[in-house]
């Protein structure tokens, strides 16, 4: 299981790294910019989400083979929750940032989303 998590962990690390440099070079060169603490915050968020979400899968593909996918899915919402509460403190208020950090959001989320997805189908097929 610690080969299988560090194995993850390196993939995330490099696909992380990738989205995070186009990002910031979008956000930098776009004409959407962010200030530069929601954008660390912002990939923050979806680096530690995307690594508990797969911990859990790791350890039920570990406890309970057949039901891994199912446990997958549960997390995926999980998470989904834990994004809709982080973001409603930022677009709540209403600030000129709201609906440019909620967009930003929402396409980083959907990155990480099938990231996930890929990896977690390769290795329940595996």
């Amino acid at each position: 299981m610690i080969l299988n998590f560090i194995h993850f962990l390196l993939k995330l690390v490099s696909a992380s790294l990738l989205v995070f440099g186009l990002h910031f070079v979008f956000n930098h060169f776009g004409p959407f910019p962010l200030e530069s603490t929601l954008f660390i915050t912002l990939h923050s968020f979806h680096f530690f989400a995307s690594l508990f979400t797969y911990l859990i899968v790791l350890i039920s593909f570990q406890k309970h083979f057949d039901r891994a996918g199912f446990v997958f899915l549960a997390a995926s919402i999980l998470k989904m929750l834990i994004s809709w509460i982080f973001l409603l403190p930022h677009i709540l208020p209403k600030q000129d940032y709201s609906q440019n950090f909620a967009l930003q959001f929402c396409v980083i989320f959907t990155y990480y989303l099938i990231f996930e997805s890929v990896l977690t189908i390769r290795k329940l097929n595996a």
